[in-house]
């Protein structure tokens, strides 16, 4: 029965490719490695998985958790156990049901579930059982829930939905295309397909060529046959960060004297959407806060020579030279000092061997920054790398974690925005901006942000092809 089952999906494939229907066509750099939700770790991969998998809960436009695969959830009085209750007629690309035996597959898999006991309860029941409170927990179940069956096919898995993969394309062992197709959902259009490039000049040449509808540039383009959507990042933020461990930065004086002196507004118009804080694009950013500000009459003598480390982009360097001209007015000599980005990790944070560092840090949606801030983590591979430690932020940090109503999480989070904004021990400037040329033959909507770059498909629903 599998067997004919398999011989009709394929020539259902087959017949379906010849049909004429609508295609949009993105182009990548690169190769696929995996589209397994727990093993996709590039941005292109975690796009193409994005659109193969579907979690126990999503984030919906407004940035609140909300049921997927999941139907409802119960939480236990201590607040440990997590039972969830899967909706139930929910099938794979295979026709396969989707039950808590793909959770528990999901479960084991999961190198962030990888403390949490995973019991199933019944068919559409499973329970998480955690070490401690975790009142970000929910959002851990975000993640894309994959079958057993996927262990061997990484790039051609069963999925569901909203798309599946229909086939490959392949030259000897590198793979051309993944085609995927609507699986579910009411999209307008029917087939994805993934174009893969070595390397930017082959992919330009066939954006003009037209063989692609739509790709990620990182250089500003202006071709005729292509429209500009420009995105901000809302789960990036760049930031000035001071190395507190440098007798010069660990002067709150200084810091805030440089931080008046930074044109936060000016260094971020050019390159994204200035970031609000820690918590930034989020219900939990507090607002009536102090922010920090630029005062464009400061003056001053500090006469100091400092480094600013900061990855070896044009961009960024860049950026550099606009900091360098205005901290002059500071009496601060201030001496860029460009790092590959391959070597950044080993080099400067392994090692804390920095000044100030101009460096874009990744956040959740949920407010939760512990790993971000705690003194805990002051030392690599810990990523608090300011070293920056202070009791309040980290009781409310603690806290933080695990309250589960909102409102009391605000209370911590709060607090917690308000030490940052008091010590300074960073100055926040920047969402980066996404440019996406899309073809003027497709139709997109308007307005829709993203908080990483795999998630620039959360509105595809409403693109069409004219």
């Amino acid at each position: 029965m599998n067997i004919l089952r398999n011989i009709l999906m394929f020539i259902t494939s087959i017949v379906l490719t010849l049909v004429p229907q609508k295609t949009y066509t993105e182009g990548l750099i690169g190769q696929p490695s995996s589209f397994l939700p727990n093993e996709a770790v590039t941005e292109n991969d975690k796009t193409v998985s994005k659109l193969l998998f579907r979690g126990l809960y999503t984030y919906n436009k407004e940035g609140k958790l909300v049921e997927d695969l999941a139907d409802s959830y119960d939480i236990s009085d201590d607040g440990l156990s997590y039972t969830v209750y899967l909706k139930k007629g929910q099938k794979w690309s295979n026709s396969a049901e989707i039950t808590a035996d793909d959770l528990l597959f999901s479960a084991f898999t999961s190198e962030q579930l990888k403390e949490v006991a995973t019991d199933k309860i019944d068919k559409y029941t499973i329970r998480y059982t955690l070490p401690n409170k975790f009142s970000p927990f929910l959002s851990l179940l975000t993640m894309g829930v994959s079958p057993q069956v996927n262990v061997n096919s990484k790039v051609q898995p069963i999925s569901s939905g909203p798309y599946k993969v229909l086939r490959l394309k392949k030259d000897g062992p590198v793979i051309r295309e993944v085609i995927l197709q609507k699986l579910n959902g009411s999209y307008n259009i029917n087939n994805i397909t993934f174009r893969y490039y070595e390397n930017y000049n082959q992919l330009f040449t066939a954006g003009k060529l037209g063989e692609v509808t739509g790709f990620i540039s990182p250089e500003e383009l202006s071709w005729p046959s292509f429209t500009k959507k420009t995105y901000f990042q809302g789960g990036i933020y760049y930031s000035l960060i001071f190395n507190l461990r440098n007798s010069k930065l660990n002067n709150l004086d200084i810091r805030k004297k440089l931080l008046a002196g930074t044109p936060i507004e000016y260094l971020a118009e050019k390159r994204g959407v200035r970031v609000s804080g820690p918590i930034s694009e989020s219900i939990f950013t507090k607002d009536d806060i102090k922010k920090q500000t630029y005062d464009p009459n400061i003056s001053d003598n500090l006469n100091l020579d400092l480094t600013l480390t900061l990855p070896d982009t044009k961009e960024h360097i860049e950026c550099g030279e606009d900091l360098k001209e205005a901290w002059k007015k500071l009496g601060v000599n201030l001496t860029l000092k460009p790092v590959k980005s391959d070597v950044i990790e080993s080099e400067v944070l392994e090692k804390r061997d920095f000044e100030i560092l101009l460096y874009g840090q990744e956040v959740s949606r949920d407010p939760d920054r512990y790993v971000l801030w705690h003194s805990t983590r002051v030392n690599y591979p810990g990523l608090n790398i300011s070293g920056f430690e202070n009791i309040r932020l980290d009781r409310s940090l603690e806290e933080g974690r695990k309250a589960l109503s909102e409102e009391e999480r605000m209370k911590h989070y709060n607090i917690f925005q308000e030490v940052i904004n008091e010590n300074v021990p960073s100055i926040y400037l920047y969402h980066p901006f996404m440019k996406y040329y899309i073809s003027e033959k497709v139709k997109t909507t308007e307005g829709a942000n993203i908080y990483y770059i795999h998630d620039r498909f959360v509105d595809f629903r409403n693109w069409d092809i004219l």
